[in-house]
């Protein structure tokens, strides 16, 4: 059973699974639509705000709390893709800090 509270899915056994499911949908659904802001000339600065920063931002959240390995390279994968779109001549780290996201 789960249920979503302030963005958070929160699951009855209270593992991250769930919530970095969501998380991952979401950005599934989104990629497409950066690809097509990207080709069409919109600046990255205005894709990073329109498309990903919340999706990031409970990201990060959950990095924190994240206890399996695996789910956390998944989700930092899907992170790079979406980076490489937006900023395709930045290194990953660059585009991290570009975007401000590292921390």
């Amino acid at each position: 059973m789960t249920f979503k509270l302030l963005g958070v899915v929160i699951s009855s056994d209270l593992t991250c699974d769930a919530h970095v499911s969501y998380i991952l949908s979401e950005c599934a659904k989104r990629i497409y639509c950066i690809w097509n802001l990207s080709k069409a000339g919109v600046l990255a600065c205005d894709i990073f705000i329109v498309q990903l920063s919340d999706l990031f931002w409970s990201m990060h959240v959950m990095f924190g709390v994240l206890d399996c390995l695996t789910l956390s390279k998944y989700i930092e994968r899907v992170q790079k893709h979406c980076l490489k779109i937006i900023y395709p001549k930045l290194s990953y780290s660059e585009a991290l800090e570009k975007s401000g996201l590292s921390v």
